[in-house]
């Protein structure tokens, strides 16, 4: 159980404002990695935006049988672990005035806490050493300190790093969002490489670790016939996943095929062994249902219930279909589930029209969400978000979507794309701004206001 300060509400105003202009600070002057950091930084979707690059890493090599390998690195405590005096010294050396450091140090330096519980409480104690979680200043202050262990990261490997996108300038090699930090490389070699930098780098702070047991590995290549190799081959395929074999001070990282749960979850995301989506949406299926269910088990009225899953387990679903790649019949299939108890809540006979559901009340309808418009409109959201990112990666990689999107390479059993119609709704808001509201009824732009009795 992590501990959750309560603070004073004067403290948290104060912290917000220093919070919002030291996260300023650090990036008009270059000193957040852009593509890299996107933890806690205003107008940054970074989770949306991480795990749609490492999908897309993920969909290029299986695309064009290319190898690629990926260490997700948990690291302990990363909060509690991290020095007043290292925070100081990263606050140095991004140029921080001398005044805010002083600051920083006195709040640091004087902060105690009391742990409360029913039956008993502490005295007051002080905190020794890390960043109180609950506090406003806490989230740019770990920014900027672990900023110093990816900076130290950087300068300690050497040659190409990371994996490029064919035929791009898309490199996708060190997705961070705050202390969950993906390693993306393009062998199994260079993956051990960067995970030994990182620990080094985590060394050099003297008090953040990685924690072994947490971290998981995936990597992909070609298995050629009667090539010998000292990986696994796990599919029947040529190019199958593998157990890279990363270590860390001679302690292995897991290979997330031999898991219970053949999958591992990177920012709301899981991402299984084979690449496929068919576990997870057996999971949310099963899911759904116990949702269902516990609905409609309640002594609450059938409107009552209708309403809870209008607005609370179809906006539950939200996340899902904004970060997966879910086909619309899938979606469709989930709404029918919701459907039938939609029916029986409302009290709709079964040869009436199942539309009196989902249109607006303008049109006599009840105005519930359905999932399969719910996922077209949030797949034009997610490119939405990347075609006006602030990372020029991000805004590169909707171009490279929507150039093989009009080639027709959007998978099979989909018709279109969030690329495509996000450019269309673009192009229609255009030319209705160029036009302007068109005149309704039987009211002619050429007849004056004095006659329009006459029609």
């Amino acid at each position: 159980m992590r501990p959750i300060s309560v603070l004073n509400a004067e403290g948290r105003l104060f912290f917000t404002v220093y919070q919002e202009k030291m996260a300023t600070f650090m990036r008009k002057n270059g000193f957040i990695t852009q593509g890299v950091q996107k933890a806690f930084l205003e107008s940054v979707p970074g989770c949306i935006e991480h795990t749609t690059l490492l999908s897309e890493a993920f969909r290029d090599a299986k695309e064009r049988h290319r190898s690629i390998c990926v260490a997700w690195i948990d690291i302990a405590n990363a909060y509690g672990s991290m020095r007043h005096n290292f925070i100081q010294f990263a606050l140095k050396w991004y140029h921080v005035p001398a005044q805010v450091r002083r600051l920083i140090w006195s709040y640091y330096e004087g902060l105690c806490a009391r742990v409360c519980t029913n039956e008993w409480s502490t005295e007051l104690f002080f905190i020794g050493i890390g960043v109180p979680q609950g506090c406003t200043a806490s989230t740019i202050n770990f920014d900027v300190g672990f900023q110093l262990i990816l900076d130290l990261h950087s300068a300690l490997l050497v040659g190409d790093k990371g994996y490029k996108i064919a035929f791009t300038r898309i490199i996708v090699s060190k997705p961070t969002y705050a202390d969950d930090v993906g390693l993306v490389e393009k062998t199994a070699g260079d993956c051990q490489t960067s995970v030994t930098c990182f620990n080094e780098a985590l060394d050099w702070s003297r008090t953040m670790k990685l924690k072994v047991p947490k971290c998981r590995s995936l990597a992909f290549r070609v298995f050629n016939p009667g090539v010998e190799t000292h990986f696994t081959q796990v599919q029947s395929t040529r190019w199958s996943a593998y157990d890279p074999l990363l270590k860390v001070n001679g302690e292995p990282i897991k290979f997330i095929g031999p898991d219970e749960v053949p999958w591992f979850k990177y920012l709301g995301r899981n991402f299984q062994v084979d690449l496929r989506c068919d576990r997870t949406i057996a999971a949310l299926t099963a899911k759904l249902k116990d949702w269902l269910l516990l609905v409609d088990r309640t002594l609450l009225t059938g409107p009552m219930k209708a309403w809870i899953t209008n607005h609370h387990i179809c906006s539950k679903l939200a996340w899902y279909l904004l970060v997966y790649d879910f086909s619309v019949t899938q979606a469709n299939t989930w709404q029918a589930l919701i459907q039938r108890y939609f029916r029986r809540w409302v009290g709709l006979a079964a040869s009436s029209e199942a539309s009196v559901l989902y249109r607006s009340n303008e049109h006599f309808g009840l105005n519930f969400k359905h999932l399969g418009d719910m996922l077209q409109r949030l797949q034009v959201v997610k490119w939405h978000i990347m075609k006006y990112s602030q990372d020029k990666t991000c805004r590169d990689l909707f171009q490279y979507r929507l150039a093989r999107d009009k080639e027709r390479h959007y998978g099979r059993g989909r018709k279109t794309s969030g690329c495509l119609q996000l450019e269309e709704l673009e192009c229609d808001a255009k030319i209705q701004d160029i036009i302007g509201n068109a005149q309704r009824g039987k009211t002619w732009p050429w007849v004056s206001q004095g006659s329009q009795d006459f029609y």
